[in-house]
């Protein structure tokens, strides 16, 4: 179906560095319906790696940043896209905007801690990406949840939200976010 105009973006982000832009492809999702909040700035990147083969299983690869950034500055401070380089192959890194203020001190997750918000927005990310569009999140074969610091909040709502798909989870990295969560 054709979408309405605004209602995706596709832009490519530069990798750090003075270096060229990686043969990766790179898309900034903005205005998501099923975002955390109605924010500036992406509500999702996705990075798909080369080679890409849709006809392939998807192994999704979610990276949760931690307070102080954004889907945007955690994307580029943390080199996550040559970092996804070695991954094994149809790997796809996601990077949800959980906070409800980007970029925030806090864990704060807006609308995205509400029931089955993770996987609609999930789906969403897959229909508007481009290379994705037409896979349903029955297409995943395995999910990562890795969660920086404040990211674990978002963590255990998307484990808490995975609606069936609890199954699919290999692995959960925790980086600097093992905290009593108390709220």
């Amino acid at each position: 179906r054709p979408l309405n105009p605004g209602d995706r973006r596709t832009d490519r982000i530069d990798p750090p560095g003075n270096g060229p832009v990686s043969p990766e492809k790179v898309f900034e999702l903005n205005k998501l319906k099923n975002r955390s909040a109605d924010h500036d700035g992406p509500d999702a990147i996705v990075q798909l790696p080369r080679n890409f083969d849709p006809s392939k299983p998807i192994h999704l690869v979610i990276y949760n940043h931690g307070w102080g950034d954004t889907v945007k500055s955690s994307f580029q401070n943390a080199n996550l896209g040559p970092q996804m380089a070695d991954a094994p192959p149809n790997t796809v890194l996601i990077l949800p905007e959980w906070q409800k203020d980007a970029g925030a001190s806090n864990g704060n997750q807006g609308r995205f801690k509400e029931d089955g918000r993770f996987n609609a927005m999930l789906q969403e990310i897959l229909d508007k990406t481009p290379g994705l569009s037409g896979k349903t999140l029955r297409d995943v074969q395995t999910i990562g949840i890795i969660a920086h610091s404040a990211g674990y909040n978002a963590a255990q709502t998307e484990i808490k939200d995975m609606n069936g798909l609890g199954s699919k989870i290999t692995s959960i990295t925790l980086l600097d976010a093992n905290y009593n969560n108390t709220g």
